[in-house]
């Protein structure tokens, strides 16, 4: 079964999608590769997904690009894999898992009239898609920063740690992109207007404040996460400085009881009935004692 699906648009246009880019039959193949060269080829039905990268020439456009995972059963920060290829007549889309974006712009093909237009677009929208997904988290974390630093555990923590290991995996594939729209607004190729280029100027930077909002996510967290780990310490060190406390006041009142406890002859206060009382005050004299040298020492 056929993984290309060709659509006409414009004026002799054609986009060209493949679906599942480990599948393609090798009619499919051989299709692609008319329309396109050995490279492109390799790029769009590569297996492993490559990293974000843009390849130009003055007859086409080569680039990859990731977008937010939003399959069922994915994590989003497994971004998906967007190979693109165009040159003044086609365009092709390759990925092997779906991507909203592109069935977005497969609905408002009718209004565009070049490749470029269609690329420009499909990258816009997925610069939407990765916006729209940091906002999201950025507000779970006002949420768990409220509740972490209200009531912080153990629990809280790992919330936060998990929110570092999305930002992290988001920014690995984020900055090569920052760096793929660099390279394309700074193309040569005949196929770039110079509005064209002023686009995907304004998308280099709009790719760049992404990262930025990214590691300043990650600055936060780990700010967070300092500050649950303080508090965590100081709850610690509270309670072994009262264990400490107690271990001290207890340790002469152990003495004196192992002492007076011993069976041998000579021991005071065997024969008559105050003895208890005796040893009973003489414990609560030493803990006295104990406890005013703490507090005139300031220690509690």
């Amino acid at each position: 079964m056929s993984n290309l699906v060709n659509t006409p648009f414009g004026k002799g246009m054609t986009f060209s999608e493949i679906e599942k880019c480990r599948e393609v039959t090798p009619a499919d193949r051989k299709a692609i590769l008319d329309m396109s060269d050995p490279q492109a080829v390799q790029t769009l039905l590569m297996v492993t997904p490559p990293r974000p990268k843009a390849i130009t020439t003055d007859e086409d456009i080569l680039m990859v690009l990731r977008g937010i995972n939003f399959n069922a059963g994915s994590r989003s920060e497994d971004m998906v894999s967007l190979r693109i290829w165009l040159n003044a007549k086609h365009i092709i889309v390759s990925q092997n898992l779906p991507v909203r974006s592109v069935d977005v712009i497969q609905e408002r093909l009718a209004t565009y009239a070049t490749p470029v237009e269609v690329m420009i677009s499909l990258t816009d929208e997925i610069f939407n898609r990765i916006e729209s997904h940091i906002s999201e988290i950025d507000g779970r974390v006002d949420e768990a920063e409220d509740l972490a630093l209200e009531n912080p555990d153990q629990k809280h923590r790992a919330q936060i740690m998990n929110f570092r290991r999305e930002l992290i995996a988001l920014r690995r594939y984020l900055l090569p992109q920052r760096e793929t729209m660099m390279t394309l607004s700074r193309s040569t190729s005949k196929l770039l207007s110079g509005d064209d280029r002023e686009t995907l100027t304004n998308q280099y930077y709009r790719a760049a404040r992404i990262c930025d909002q990214l590691d300043a996510l990650r600055e936060r967290l780990s700010l967070i996460q300092e500050e649950i780990t303080a508090i965590l310490s100081d709850r610690m060190n509270k309670n072994m400085y009262l264990l400490s406390i107690i271990s001290l006041v207890f340790l002469p009142l152990g003495f004196i009881t192992g002492l007076f406890g011993i069976n041998v002859d000579g021991m005071p206060w065997t024969g008559t009935p105050l003895g208890f009382v005796i040893v009973c005050g003489l414990c609560i004299a030493a803990a006295g004692f104990i406890l005013a040298v703490m507090r005139k020492q300031k220690w509690i």
